[in-house]
């Protein structure tokens, strides 16, 4: 299976993005003499090193480029940095006040999508580079791509996206109206927009357009006469008074007032109730209530997962409008680099590389530059309408640059949308707000001194040590967390520097093998059953045998199992990730129902559950919320019910989905929510997954926030949920998830650390892995090590109830759960738990029985297995996914094929 089936498998999150930038404009001061460094380079041969911060979770992304340019240039080393260790925060924190300075003071290059400001001081202006470099052709760059600010070109584009309209074609093929194309005008989108509106009596029934959130500057800017704040005078000079600006805000006003062909939602504020929920636009639209709505580029192939969605670029007025919102991301270089040179190599060679970005199924970017663009085969491989609206976007682009001004326009447009004020009143408001934010802006900028690039020698001293690469693809989702390790373990063994490194998430498969590729030694989950892999991995027995100190009884039985084969020990346990379930106390205590407790049944579970439903519709209780990716919570309980989803009396298995055990857990799972509505249902259905997930995700934690889920599944590494504000409040109790009468998997999956076979650091990663082995803070989840698992030290760390629920999980588990069956040789499998849960989604919204549905997705999956025999596919992706063309072309779209 490929990394993005195992990801979606074992657990999906789901974030809501928000296309385009912040409409919030950052203060931008009057340009200023940038500091200059004078240039440490010459013709000598000393190594140059160039440091590149770029997110956490993209450092092993660049990997295999950082190793192309320096054979390139054998002079110049790049050293990558993760700007969470720059900053010093966790991946999910935000970024401090000062992280702008603090990351340009610490880099050479850098990308744009992090906080930059005050671009003339701290900032290198790349024009000259650009001009000088003959290796590269301005006339490369797509039209509008190479964006400036006051004249200066500070940010190197590498890649375009595109906010586009999206349609539902049913929608318009049912109203008999043509879809739009490339091209059409915003008189087409407003006919459009009221044909496909929809009322009964005094209620609309589908909009004709809907936006996810207000975002006024995409309508307007664009089809303005001249820029609305014009940067060539001295001040700022806005101009929110003039006529074409009054038109435009007009035109937009009225989609929501006069024609009531969009719905407005008055945006959340500072005093809304902290809950994590999606934008009452963004519910629309996935629900199916919109005719056409806009959404970035990168999303056409989740929202098309049905093949019904179609897309074009943003209407334009004139042959010449630029009205499609474009962002591009690309790098920067440091005003304080001592190696501006060096430093424009590397961002000129990245330029002209295929992004490493990575998106789960979703549309790469375009990249910036023409001939990477045609070289990648981006414009052969686009679904062709989503290319045609790309094309013609390119050509007529809208790249908004945020100055000070820009702000009082979106509540020039709340105000009059909420009746507040007048078109008049609002503009002459919004005029006077922007001038004083220009003045605000000015009168804030400050001087900064000049500075230097951190240099890695002063920053690590000591270069004589050896280096070990640390990849991290499991166990912690911050890395700073073992790099904070890494500082302890090198106060005990001075003579090792522990690099840590995210994977390269770019690789089609994040196997145990790839893995060992790039690293001397890592952490990842269990799956050593492929011969293959295992010929990748160091045997750990004779450092087992060596080590007088090192005990392996000290490991859970259950867990070591997962890591040993053929006689040997390939890995070594990190952790279990049991899911538990947290529980609202409150609630117990207001319905008399007692707390669970370890070894609780599953009809304790049920008699808890329903005592804890309360009220109907949006306002209802659930007295069990289940994962918002479904499918997780789904099979844990259908285990627990005895299902037997695995038939494996041939040679090569194949599901039992009409297997008894599995019609009669399937039908005990549905009705859960269809027949004692203890339980919300989440998307099961691949069809469902794509647009509604993120959906799910948000309504899920908005139900644990706001007091209306009794019971709720956790996963390991989710320890404390997403909610906002409300959680922390909360008196949350955790319990192990109640056994079944045919018991269940205690943990969900396992991770353990490995060697690779070929690295020169044995000793060293051995010392290295142990040393983790034995901290709990190391884990997110059950340490493997029994007297760590059991110390005072973890059980304070985490809470001693949580501590007590990890500890029930593993205590009379033999095996991990039941996605071990879909693991290692089986990994082939995992399209049949998607067929699974489509026959769920059949079965919920009544359109088919158990049996019926659970006989389709047998068939599906047997014609499936059939294919995979018949071309030796398993152990081979490619074979996999055209297997998977064949037999359902939605599910392979949905993976990304």
């Amino acid at each position: 299976m490929n990394t993005k089936r195992l990801f979606l498998l074992i657990f999906t999150l789901a974030l809501v993005a928000c296309g385009g930038k912040d409409e919030e404009s950052t203060p931008t001061p009057e340009p200023t003499q940038a500091p200059v460094v004078d240039s440490a380079e010459s013709d000598s041969d000393e190594p140059i090193t160039i440091r590149f911060a770029v997110n956490e979770f993209s450092l092993g992304n660049y990997a295999e480029l950082v190793t192309a340019f320096e054979e390139e240039h054998p002079n110049i080393n790049i050293r990558l940095i993760s700007t969470q260790e720059i900053l010093d925060i966790g991946i999910s924190e935000p970024f401090p006040d000062d992280a702008a300075l603090r990351l340009v003071q610490s880099a050479d290059v850098l990308s744009n999508n992090v906080p930059l400001e005050n671009f003339a001081q701290t900032l290198r202006d790349l024009t000259p580079f650009l001009d000088s470099d003959s290796s590269m052709d301005a006339a490369d760059f797509y039209p509008n791509a190479l964006a400036t600010t006051d004249g200066a070109l500070y940010v190197l584009p590498t890649t375009l996206d595109f906010n586009l309209i999206y349609y539902d074609k049913a929608k318009f093929d049912e109203a008999g109206l043509a879809y739009p194309e490339p091209g059409w005008t915003w008189d087409d989108f407003r006919t459009l927009a009221n044909a496909l509106t929809k009322r009964s009596g005094d209620e609309v029934t589908q909009w004709g357009f809907a936006e996810a959130n207000l975002s006024p500057l995409n309508y307007i800017i664009g089809r303005l006469d001249s820029p609305l704040v014009n940067t060539n005078t001295d001040p700022y000079t806005p101009r929110y008074e003039d006529d074409d600006v009054a038109a435009a805000i007009d035109w937009y006003t009225s989609l929501y007032l006069d024609d009531q062909v969009a719905p407005y939602f008055e945006p959340q504020t500072a005093d809304s109730p902290a809950s994590f929920q999606a934008p009452d636009g963004f519910q629309l639209i996935n629900d199916g209530k919109a005719a056409m709505w806009p959404d970035v580029s990168a999303n056409f192939a989740f929202r098309n997962v049905d093949g019904n969605t179609g897309v074009v670029p943003f209407p334009v007025d004139s042959a010449d409008s630029g009205t499609t919102p474009m962002f591009s991301q690309g790098l920067v270089m440091s005003a304080g680099t001592v190696n501006p040179a060096a430093a424009w190599e590397w961002i000129s060679f990245l330029s002209s590389q295929e992004q490493p970005d990575f998106a789960f199924g979703g549309t790469s970017s375009l990249p910036a530059r023409q001939s990477v663009a045609n070289a990648s085969g981006y414009w052969d491989d686009i679904d062709p309408e989503l290319g045609a609206a790309i094309e013609f976007a390119v050509n007529h682009a809208l790249d908004i640059d945020f100055v000070p001004g820009y702000g009082p326009l979106r509540d020039a447009v709340i105000d009059i949308l909420n009746g507040d004020k007048t078109l008049e009143d609002a503009l002459a408001d919004a005029q006077t707000a922007a001038e004083d934010d220009i003045a605000a802006a000015e009168s804030e900028s400050e001087t900064i001194e000049p500075f230097t690039v951190v240099s890695d020698s002063a920053e690590n001293g000591d270069g004589n040590r050896e280096s070990i690469i640390f990849t991290v693809a499991g166990g912690a989702f911050d890395l700073g967390q073992y790099r904070d390790l890494a500082n302890e373990f090198e106060t005990q063994f001075p003579d090792y520097d522990i690099e840590v490194r995210a994977p390269n998430f770019n690789q089609e498969t994040l196997d145990l093998a790839t893995l060992a590729q790039g690293a001397d030694c890592f952490i990842s989950q269990a799956g050593i059953t492929d011969p293959q892999f295992r010929a990748t991995l160091l045997p750990l027995n004779p450092f087992v045998d060596a080590d007088a100190a090192f005990d392996l009884d000290d490991f859970y039985p259950a867990l070591l199992n997962q890591f040993q084969d053929q006689g040997q020990l390939w890995g070594l346990p990190a952790e279990l990730n049991p899911t538990v379930l947290e529980y609202n106390r409150e609630l117990f205590d207001a319905a008399g129902v007692d707390y669970p407790e370890p070894g609780w049944s599953i009809g304790d579970f049920l008699d808890a559950a329903i005592a804890l439903t309360a009220g109907d519709g949006e306002f209802k209780t659930y007295g069990f919320v289940p994962d918002a990716f479904e499918l997780n919570t789904m099979l844990l309980m259908l285990e627990r019910q005895g299902a037997q989803l695995v038939d494996e009396s041939d040679e090569v298995p194949t599901m039992a989905f009409t297997d008894p055990s599995t019609v009669e857990a399937l039908r005990w799972y549905a009705g859960l929510s269809s027949e004692l509505g203890i339980k919300p249902a989440f998307a099961t259905d691949p069809a469902d997954l794509g647009a509604g997930g993120g959906t799910d995700f948000i309504e899920r934690e908005g139900m644990i926030d706001e007091g209306r889920a009794g019971m709720w599944t956790t996963f390991g590494p989710q320890v404390g949920g997403f909610g906002l504000g409300n959680r922390e409040t909360m008196d949350i109790g955790v319990a192990s998830m109640p056994r079944g009468r045919a018991g269940g998997g205690g943990f969900t999956s396992a991770n353990g650390y490995y060697i690779n076979a070929d690295t020169q650091q044995r000793r060293g990663c051995w010392e290295w892995i142990t040393f983790l082995s034995e901290s709990p803070d190391a884990v997110t989840g059950l340490p493997g090590r029994i007297s760590v698992a059991e110390s005072a030290e973890y059980r304070n760390k985490v809470g001693a109830e949580r501590a007590a629920a990890y500890l029930a999980s593993i205590s009379d588990a033999e095996d991990s759960s039941i996605f071990r069956l879909f693991s290692g040789e089986n990994d082939w499998m995992g399209p049949g738990i998607f067929w699974l849960g489509r026959a769920h989604a059949e079965v919920i919204d009544g359109e088919l029985t158990v049996e019926e549905a659970l006989e389709n997705a047998q068939l599906m999956f047997e014609d499936y297995r059939a294919c995979i025999i018949a071309n030796d596919g398993i152990g081979n992706g490619d074979v996999q996914d055209e297997c998977l063309e064949e037999v359902d072309p939605s599910l392979n779209l949905f993976f990304g094929g």
